[in-house]
């Protein structure tokens, strides 16, 4: 059984820039989920999980900004997870 025992802080994430400042530097060409698994300490399985977040909140930006070809933050970066 696992039970919630302590609130040790509270974050606000409105978008994928909040998660990406959180995340450690991210290499400057597109990346796989497998790389970022490594990045992260995680399993393959939240960094899937977290670029599919972060690939999401990026289409949803550039369509209500009207310009989908435009891609300026490293979320843009992530790729399929191998």
């Amino acid at each position: 059984e696992r039970r919630l025992i302590e609130v040790l802080d509270r974050v606000e994430v409105r978008g994928p820039g909040d998660v990406v400042r959180m995340l450690p530097a991210l290499p400057p060409d597109p990346f796989s989920t497998r790389e970022l698994a490594a990045l992260l300490g995680c399993s393959v399985l939240l960094a899937q999980r977290t670029a599919y977040s972060l690939r999401g909140w990026e289409s949803s930006r550039r369509r209500a900004s009207g310009d989908a070809r435009r891609c300026t933050d490293n979320a843009s970066k992530l790729v399929a997870g191998t």
